[in-house]
């Protein structure tokens, strides 16, 4: 297991944003009958996290604010598999599965990895080896066999101004003979294939233009059940092929 969850439990959703806070990151959750405020990192998940949807939930160790559970997972209950459903998990997990030598063969024995690591004015999510600048990207959501990245509302034409910042930013020092990654995380076990969402193709334009300067393009898929997140295999990307 690369990442556990701690006494995690079922529970349904009846709204969210929650009634009684506005706030796009908090649902409504019923729990041992009651109503209570729960944090849901990943917003609503294209439908997964809504009225009457199941998601799995633990409570957080420290809470700060009105919530003292979070969304951990969200259950597809056509497919009957869980999704993961909080994006700072699958730093979380890359990090682990860099520690186990599991991702050995794209970057080599791993000696050194160091997470949010700033160069320049920017801030990348790891540094591994010394050498290989790498972005992490959470994959949550799929159409049929295909798991997607970015999904969400668009503004200004894209879904993540964020996402395309940082591919962007990747292209940049590629260029300059740096080695670069963007890994993309499918946290779900249904797909057999990875793509760059069609719908937004700002999105797809900057990750074609990393990968013609010469950003790696990584795409690992992970099993997550109410125990934890586990590894499950690499899916070949061969989209710009």
């Amino acid at each position: 297991m690369l990442f556990e969850y701690v006494n995690a439990f079922d529970a349904i959703c009846t709204s969210r944003p929650s009634k009684t806070c506005k706030s796009p990151y908090v649902a409504d959750v019923i729990i041992e009958e009651s109503t209570e405020l729960v944090h849901a990192p990943a917003l609503g998940m294209d439908g997964y996290i809504s009225p009457n949807k199941s998601v799995l939930i633990q409570k957080i160790p420290k809470p700060t604010g009105a919530c003292k559970y979070a969304i951990v997972a969200a259950y597809d209950s056509e497919k009957k598999i869980y999704v993961g459903a909080n994006p700072l998990h699958a730093n979380k997990v890359f990090h682990e599965a860099c520690k186990r030598q599991l991702f050995a063969d794209d970057f080599g024995h791993i000696d050194s990895i160091v997470p949010e690591y700033t160069h320049g004015n920017s801030r990348f999510d790891f540094f591994v080896n010394d050498s290989v600048y790498v972005e992490v990207k959470s994959v949550l959501i799929a159409d049929g066999d295909t798991a997607y990245f970015p999904v969400g509302n668009r503004k200004k034409g894209t879904i993540s101004e964020r996402a395309n910042k940082h591919l962007t930013e990747l292209t940049t020092l590629a260029k300059e003979g740096q080695s670069c990654a963007v890994v993309f995380m499918v946290m779900r076990n249904d797909v057999t294939e990875f793509s760059p969402n069609p719908k937004d193709q700002i999105f797809c334009n900057c990750l074609k233009f990393a990968y013609d300067a010469g950003v790696q393009v990584l795409v690992f898929q992970f099993e997550v059940s109410t125990k934890g997140i586990e590894y499950v295999t690499k899916l070949q990307y061969t989209g710009f092929e």
